[in-house]
């Protein structure tokens, strides 16, 4: 509510001046441009978070800057009430503390309304409601692409009408996508607009700014250094993919149990993150949904250390973007990516085991005796 307050009400948000350069600053320049988005003029975003853009603007930056923190605000704190509704009490506030350092960075942008759609779109697969199921998957993805995740794990736990469900729902939203910007939409969000670096603080951005002289860049709203290189980039994506496989055969040889699906999605991200060409701090709040359900069962692990990643975000995010090249800052953003690995192992592991609490985990738990 705090850091709400301090965004919405100034003393350093309250002219387009202070807001050049930020995300808000780039949502208001996409309304206002004429024209359709991907085919009259370049835009990095998926139709989801364009739709929203285009939605929530208002006449100047400063008031959209406003409305946006003011709705992402009402959804963080909606995800919890529902985890506690519908997990366990002590879920809900697990995923506040969890986000609770990175909270400015989320309330900016939308991967808390991603995350969101992502939750709840996970409750929906662990008790088989297809309708939830798929708005969470097909939605989802189409502002931010982790929520795509939940179609392997629905494979995984061999739910397949909410598989078939899902896979339909993007389908139909992809293909009108297609239909109104092209294949060149595609394009354009795959490749930020073209650009030509590794993100500061992405895997290989830290170790050329760790091991090299080079200085980072500012390129399409983003600090980026050195080359990008296509076939790292592609060989980063099939290792995400055997690592979605690996946790997926794991899942499949058990009971779908929530919590061994929230520790596939979980996994399954932050394998996506640590193998991506860019890694904005406010990515770390797509682990938190999944990672705070997991507070529920017995396996407890993948929590602590994603509690470790966003902390430790956090705290470097706290230097500024710009200076994120220096080699200290990168050395500390190499241990992140570290926990990030560190987070996948630790879920492979959690969906091998099979917890005696697993076939309740999908109804509502209280935290008092039982009988």
């Amino acid at each position: 509510m705090i850091a709400a307050g301090i965004l919405v009400f100034g003393p350093f948000t309250d002219s387009a001046d202070e807001l050049d350069g930020w995300d808000a600053a780039r949502f208001q320049q996409i309304a206002d441009e004429p024209g359709r988005p991907w085919v009259d003029h370049q835009v990095e975003y998926p139709p989801g978070s364009v739709v929203l853009i285009e939605t929530l603007a208002q006449k100047s930056v400063v008031g959209t800057q406003r409305v946006l923190i003011a709705l992402s605000l009402a959804i963080d704190l909606g995800v919890a009430v529902a985890l506690e509704r519908l997990v366990r009490r002590d879920v809900g506030l697990t995923y506040l503390l969890l986000g609770l350092v990175m909270v400015p960075a989320g309330l900016m942008r939308f991967d808390l309304w991603a995350g969101a759609l992502a939750a709840l779109g996970l409750i929906g697969l662990a008790r088989e409601r297809s309708a939830l199921t798929a708005t969470g998957t097909a939605v989802g993805a189409a502002i931010k692409v982790f929520p795509g995740l939940l179609l392997p794990v629905a494979i995984a736990a061999r739910r397949w009408k909410e598989a078939a469900a899902g896979a339909l729902a993007s389908a139909v939203l992809g293909a009108g996508w297609l239909s109104y910007g092209g294949i060149g939409a595609v394009e354009q969000v795959l490749s930020l607009r073209g650009v030509t670096g590794w993100h500061v603080e992405s895997v290989p951005g830290s170790f050329i700014a760790l091991l090299t002289d080079e200085a980072p860049r500012f390129e399409a709203d983003a600090w980026r250094i050195g080359t990008l290189n296509q076939s790292m980039v592609l060989g980063g994506r099939m290792l995400t993919l055997l690592v979605i496989v690996t946790l997926g055969w794991a899942v499949w040889k058990g009971p779908a149990a929530l919590d061994r699906l929230a520790a596939m999605l979980l996994g399954s991200t932050a394998a996506l993150l640590v193998t991506a060409p860019l890694l904005s701090p406010q990515f770390v709040l797509w682990l938190t949904p999944p990672a705070a359900m997991l507070w529920a069962s017995r396996y407890r692990q993948p929590v602590w250390l994603t509690a470790a990643t966003a902390g430790l975000t956090g705290l470097i995010g706290l230097a500024g973007p710009e200076n994120l090249g220096h080699s200290a800052a990168a050395f500390v953003l190499l241990i992140r990516d570290g926990l990030l690995v560190a987070v996948v192992v630790s879920c492979w592991k959690s969906c091998r085991a099979v917890d005696p609490l697993g076939a309740d985990s999908t109804r509502p738990r209280t935290t008092g005796p039982q009988p």
